[in-house]
């Protein structure tokens, strides 16, 4: 599996060619991933998934989004939501990472934007 770094930056990627953010609260991101599966790029494949006292959780999401933050990836936003993860990488960044994925910028940006409808709903 990628390290948390590469993750962070697919995640990122995913959010800039979908809406630009996802929405992390209430599990909903962790939702939306379970939900997508087999269709997330490959370092975002082979996630674990529980249910706990607060719901549904991916394992490896809380790791990832501190990776984001501290790779300076990610805000909070204009307003400082900390419920709301914003990607800083540009359009043509996020096209090269879907690249080095081994997807088409189609595929990749349908999954992001199927990702993103689901997380921000």
């Amino acid at each position: 599996m990628a390290g948390k770094y590469d993750q962070a930056e697919v995640l990122l990627a995913m959010a800039t060619l979908g809406t630009g953010y996802f929405r992390t609260d209430g599990g909903r991101l962790d939702r939306a991933l379970q939900s997508i599966g087999d269709d997330l790029p490959v370092n975002l494949k082979g996630l674990s998934f529980g249910c706990g006292s607060v719901g549904l959780r991916c394992f490896e999401l809380p790791d990832i989004i501190n990776a984001a933050f501290f790779a300076l990836l990610a805000d909070y936003g204009p307003r400082g939501d900390h419920n709301t993860l914003h990607s800083k990488l540009s359009t043509n960044e996020a096209m090269e990472i879907a690249i080095q994925q081994g997807s088409t910028i189609e595929h990749f940006t349908h999954v992001a934007t199927r990702l993103s409808e689901l997380a921000n709903s």
